[in-house]
Formats: C-alpha cells, structure tokens, sequence
C-alpha cells in the first residue's frame, strides 16, 4: 500500500500547495483547508475527498452531504490502475475549491 500512498502524495502535489498531516494509518491533505484524506488498509486505501457539489458515479462508494456547498465522497484505491485521470479530475476539483 506504500507505493499507492507515494503516488497519490506525488500526484497531489502536482496541483500546488499542499499540506499533508500524517498520523498512523491516515493521511490529510490542505489547501486553504481539508480537501482529501486517506486512510490505509491492508488490501486497500479509502479515498475521501471534498467538492462542492454533488459527484455521482458508480466508482464512489459513499457520498456525504456534510455542508450545504460540500459533499465528501469515497472511493476505493487497490490498484495503480485506480488512481487514474477521472479520480486525478476529482482530487484536482477538491484542491481548487477547499
């Protein structure tokens, strides 16, 4: 799963300013404020991230109004192949408005 974490961190980083607040098992990633945070499991990394609207697709397994102008959405990271543009476009909308 490190390699997993190392790419989403080198991808993030791409997008500009970025704090990463790490604790054991989890990652927080800021811009002017939380956008993204990781959680990391043996098989897998739980991939939230906050927009301020509503994202439905089928590759997100949970969605969570949690402000009026923000939702936190899941996703699932396994593979290298998961951390593609689609959930780059994702991380990247989540960065430009947080």
């Amino acid at each position: 799963m490190d390699h997993l974490v190392d790419k989403l961190t080198q991808e993030m980083a791409k997008f500009g300013k970025v704090t990463v607040a790490k604790k054991t098992k989890q990652l927080s990633f800021k811009n002017h404020s939380l956008f993204a945070h990781i959680t990391i499991r043996p098989e897998e990394i739980d991939l939230e991230f906050i927009t301020p609207s509503l994202i439905k697709h089928t590759r997100l397994n949970q969605v969570k109004k949690i402000k009026t102008d923000k939702f936190r959405h899941t996703v699932l990271i396994k593979s290298d192949s998961d951390i593609d543009p689609q959930v780059l476009g994702w991380l990247r909308i989540a960065h430009a408005t947080n």
